[in-house]
């Protein structure tokens, strides 16, 4: 039964478009299938979404695709991921290639031919190695345990080891294959050499100019500029690394976030989830709050950097969801869940979880999940439909286009004959009725004579059961609205309800640019082939900084026609009132100068030798407050400077207290001590401090804070009784787990893992050991008959003892031992020759019975998996039959049987 369509209408009235009408050009045939692409809207709340094996930008507000790139990007059911970068370029990597594509966004145009950043042939170990190693992309460090009874589990990352990601200053490729970072080069800029994580990459996030790389060891790397500015050790086990309020934040496996950009690891609080399995907020949908969902328990933990208020929320799941890693918009969280392709709709500020979920088109299974422009995205790359949720919570069905390699789960018929912005019309044609299964039925593009106008190629792409896509060309050489050409070119055979690309003559227009930043602005107006001219306005101060430099005029004004190359000048504030910054910490004051888009400088005052006055606060700044200056000037603050007295800080938590040396205005430094083991004390809390409470020194100076160790000694246990050595382990508070296997000891430990070292407290340590007894096998000869007898040590029968023998160490009759081989001794007394052709005879065998003979328990071998030496049964061919036993293996199998194997 086909899925209902949402009932809220798709777009919003009074939404302002901000597009971008340029012409189109049809890339070579080398680089891959042909369609034409224009200049995407820019500004209107879109994203590139991934469609079938290429890329298209859909407008949030039309609800429809308006442009899509112009080669085959992926194969078969390759995934392909995106991301923006910096510099105004489109990133493109095939997930199981490794290729990448550099696009620009404006034009969707090749920066170049794609890149192989996986060599094809190392991306299956890579996979295999990645996938061992539990690597995560976007935010998620932890591997994930299979699903039981839980109410849910995480899905496995996707197959694949690059991914690109994108700070304010740079992008990277992310590498799990080699465990490298690298920055992307600009366009004819030379590459540079990789960051390599010696650990392993377990997650990375951007965060402010910065990549922070949560590494295998649990440190956290800062990469600037595409080099490794510091490291960040955070003294607890990461479940993973996400972004809030624009920081990043390491959650813990206890349950703690912290954030890692200061100087030192910063306790934000708890986050209301634990475990080594939690789903950290993916960073391509970062917002105010650190988030966490636990899968196991199917609970949802957030946390606000700001107030410090933590919200937890129970997900309404069914037993074997799986979840992704949620993202978050305004006040709302989204987890993916994949069983059923719905997202989970959390309301952070009522802490409660919608109980109907919002259903994703395409089929069950993965899909990406991003916000960009405001909005949600939650993509299935083959559905031609996404899903659309905006920041008020309501949501929509998106079109990316028709095309052979999607189908389409939520069609109805539209009888589309609508007109975008600017002039560009859009597509036309009928769809697949809804629920139906996508048709086989194919038809050729027609040609259009020169001249015919686009709409009326439309409308006999209709009559063939096609839509039809009409761009602007942006060209002259005929008459307004004639046809140039179609993508694909006339004769092709394409499905029906595949959307053909009319290109028609149409001339520039200019962009519409009120509210866009002022580099957004000209980048629209370069990429609808214009000039950019700047005119900073100084007359009129904004309110808001979120003001300043944002377009509040142009010229030409919007929609107009230009020729190409023509200068579009836009009109923008760069004046704002300082704010009053007397108080704040250096820190609280720079980061709201930069706000302003001004530099801060910071100048050492006088000592804060009165009351009131806090070493490092702010009491003077150059301009003063309420000054009206210009985003790039230079604002100066005055802090405190002198002396302060030394607190006492033992007894802490180490993050608290080095809050509290902070606060003091000092430097923390942070000193691993002795393991917490047996102290009574937890890891973390700090016992010593230098220097001591009360001393004075200068402010900024440093204080040592030694604190218990989370690791602990694990002993040497082999060679010990398995009581003493969990004894032993347990005074380490290390948690001993007993493994019973066949040794040549008896209740001694002959192995343990892991070996002896330094561990985390609370470490399992295993022992290997063997509780059964030994029995000391021999055979003894009968004193007139080639006979043998397999007996314990020393219980020689009467009759018996002319030969003697050892066979080994095994066990007693009746041994419940694990991979034990039973041998049962057959014996014949009855006399003259029924015995096998002799009066008495005994033999040992692994069979159940044996005619003539009685059968009885005579030991217990194993395995020869395990090791030790193997024995045989053996005996001759015809009669009299004569049996032995013996550690050598018959020259004839068809007169031998393994019995099995003795220490």
């Amino acid at each position: 039964m086909p899925r209902r369509m949402p009932r809220r209408p798709v777009t919003r009235v009074g939404s302002a478009l901000l597009t971008v009408a340029v012409g189109a050009g049809t890339l070579a045939a080398g680089l891959g299938v042909g369609y034409t692409v224009t200049q995407p809207a820019l500004g209107d709340g879109s994203a590139f979404l991934a469609r079938g094996h290429t890329v298209v930008h859909v407008n949030g507000e039309s609800g429809r695709s308006d442009a899509e790139v112009a080669m085959q990007l992926a194969t078969g059911s390759e995934e392909l991921q995106t991301v923006r970068l910096p510099d105004g370029r489109l990133a493109v990597v095939n997930k199981k290639t490794g290729t990448v594509t550099y696009l620009d966004a404006a034009t969707l145009t090749p920066g170049g031919a794609p890149v192989p950043v996986t060599p094809p042939a190392a991306t299956a170990a890579a996979s295999t190695a990645a996938a061992a190693a539990s690597s995560k992309p976007t935010g998620q460090a932890s591997a994930k345990p299979t699903a039981s009874a839980s109410a849910a589990t995480s899905l496995p990352p996707a197959a694949g080891q690059v991914e690109p990601i994108a700070t304010s200053r740079d992008g990277y490729l992310v590498n799990t294959a080699d465990n490298t970072v690298t920055v992307i080069p600009g366009p004819g800029q030379p590459a540079t050499a990789p960051v390599r994580v010696a650990d392993g990459i377990l997650a990375v996030v951007p965060a402010g100019e910065s990549a922070w790389v949560l590494t295998g060891k649990g440190d956290v790397i800062e990469v600037l500029a595409g080099q490794a500015k510091r490291t960040v050790h955070l003294g607890e086990a990461p479940a993973g690394i996400t972004v809030a309020d624009g920081h990043p934040v390491v959650v813990t496996q206890p349950g703690s976030a912290y954030t890692v950009d200061g100087d030192a690891p910063r306790l934000l609080g708890p986050i209301g989830v634990t475990g080594n399995n939690l789903l950290t907020g993916s960073w391509r949908g970062a917002g105010r709050y650190a988030i966490a969902v636990d899968p196991r328990s199917g609970r949802l933990g957030a946390l606000d950097p700001r107030t410090r208020h933590l919200t937890t929320v129970d997900l309404p799941l069914t037993t074997g969801a799986q979840l992704g890693a949620p993202v978050v918009l305004d006040t709302w969280a989204y987890v993916p869940e994949y069983t059923k392709s719905v997202l989970l709709r959390v309301n952070l500020k009522t802490g409660r979880a919608e109980a109907k979920p919002l259903e994703v088109p395409g089929r069950k299974g993965r899909f990406t999940l991003e916000v960009t422009g405001g909005r949600v995205w939650a993509n299935n790359q083959y559905d031609q439909r996404a899903l659309l949720v905006d920041a008020d919570g309501h949501e929509h069905y998106v079109d990316k286009g028709a095309s052979p390699d999607v189908t389409d789960s939520q069609s109805q018929n539209t009888g589309d004959t609508t007109t975008g912005q600017g002039g560009n019309p859009g597509d036309t044609g009928s769809q697949p009725a809804p629920g139906g299964t996508p048709s086989t039925e194919k038809v050729a593009v027609p040609s259009f004579a020169a001249g015919t106008n686009y709409k009326d190629a439309c409308a006999r792409l209709v009559e063939l059961k096609l839509r039809c896509g009409p761009v602007a060309d942006g060209t002259s050489g005929g008459a307004t609205g004639s046809v140039k050409g179609t993508d694909p070119p006339a004769g092709t055979q394409v499905l029906v309800n595949s959307r053909v690309v009319v290109r028609y003559v149409s001339p520039v227009r200019t962009p519409t640019l009120a509210g866009l930043s002022r580099s957004d602005a000209c980048r629209a107006v370069r990429a609808a082939k214009l000039t950019c001219a700047e005119r900073p306005d100084r007359t009129a101060p904004v309110a808001s900084p979120d003001l300043l430099e944002r377009v509040t005029a142009q010229n030409p004004a919007a929609d107009r026609p230009a020729d190409r190359n023509a200068t579009v000048t836009i009109t923008f504030p760069v004046t704002i009132a300082l704010p009053d910054l007397t108080g704040q910490t250096q820190g609280e004051a720079c980061q709201r100068v930069q706000q302003y888009k001004m530099r801060c400088v910071v100048v050492v005052g006088v000592p804060a030798t009165r009351a009131g006055q806090v070493p490092g606060a702010v009491y003077g700044q150059n301009p003063a407050a309420g000054t009206v200056a210009a985003t790039g000037d230079t604002v100066t603050v005055t802090v405190f400077a002198g002396d302060a007295t030394v607190g006492t800080y033992t007894g802490l938590p180490i993050d608290a207290a080095c809050a509290a040396v902070e606060a003091d205005g000092f430097a923390c430094v942070r000193a691993v001590g002795r393991s917490a083991a047996g102290t009574g004390q937890q890891p973390g809390v700090v016992y010593a401090q230098s220097p001591a409470p009360g001393t004075v020194q200068p402010v900024r100076r440093p204080v040592t804070l030694t604190f218990y160790s989370s690791d602990t000694t694990l002993p040497d246990v082999t060679k010990m009784a398995p009581d003493a050595a969990c004894a032993a382990l347990a005074a380490q508070a290390l948690d001993c787990a007993r493994a019973e296997e066949p040794n040549p000891s008896t209740n001694v430990v002959f192995s343990q893992d892991p070996p002896p070292g330094t561990v985390p407290i609370g470490t399992r340590v295993t022992i290997h050991y063997s509780p059964w007894g030994l029995v000391n096998y021999w055979i003894y000869q009968h004193n007139s008959l080639n006979v043998w007898v397999l007996r314990a040590e020393g219980n020689i029968p009467a009759g018996y003892g002319r030969q003697q023998f050892q066979v080994g160490l095994a066990y007693a009759p009746g041994t419940a031992l694990p991979g034990g081989l039973a041998i049962h001794g057959f014996s014949c007394t009855t006399g003259g020759t029924s015995c096998n052709g002799i009066s008495t005879n005994h033999f040992y065998s692994r069979v159940e019975s044996y005619p003539g003979f009685d059968r009885s328990e005579a030991a217990v071998f194993f395995d020869c998996a395990r090791g030790g030496r193997a024995i045989y049964r053996t005996w001759n061919a015809g009669m009299p039959r004569f049996y032995g036993i013996t550690s050598q293996p018959p020259a004839d199998p068809s007169l031998g049987e393994l019995l099995g194997c003795v220490w």
